[in-house]
């Protein structure tokens, strides 16, 4: 246990010598998790959620497939 806490305060130590490393290492996976987080949420809203409508089995999907008309 002594050792854990030895090893704690060098660590601390370490650390507060270089700020710029310090915040890198504390930035960069907080933007990973945050973009991750975003990203997740924009495609459950867009695609896995299912449709918010009354009655979903009435919708109906209208194409054309003839011939693109001249101008």
């Amino acid at each position: 246990m002594d050792r854990l806490v030895l090893d704690l305060q060098y660590s601390l130590r370490m650390l507060r010598k270089s700020p710029l490393v310090t915040a890198a290492a504390v930035f960069s996976p907080a933007i990973g998790i945050g973009a991750n987080t975003a990203m997740f949420s924009w495609l459950e809203g867009l695609v896995l959620s299912a449709l918010r409508v009354p009655e979903p089995e009435r919708l109906v999907h209208l194409s054309s497939s003839g011939p693109a008309r001249p101008t």
